[in-house]
């Protein structure tokens, strides 16, 4: 458990460096792709949400992450509105 916090606060520091919309969805989705061998006693969980909306745990995730991905970019600095583009 306590590797997994080391890698977490590793992952997350990384993140507050990042300048680009791109990058900081594509480390966000890895890190959200990463939860079923970081924490596998929450895969059957994630598998049951998968199979109520029907759909496949890449895909719970991908959402998952999209959904961190808004909770967390005013914290890097990005505004949500400035996604839309030009």
């Amino acid at each position: 458990m306590e590797t997994q916090a080391i890698i977490q606060i590793e992952t997350w520091q990384a993140l507050i460096g990042i300048a680009v919309f791109y990058d900081a969805e594509n480390d966000i989705l890895s890190v959200t792709q990463a939860i079923p061998r970081l924490f596998p006693q929450y895969l059957n969980l994630l598998k049951d949400g998968a199979f109520r909306v029907g759909d496949g745990l890449d895909s719970v995730l991908f959402v998952g992450g999209i959904y961190l991905r808004n909770q967390i970019f005013a914290s890097l600095g990005f505004k949500l509105d400035e996604l839309e583009g030009e």
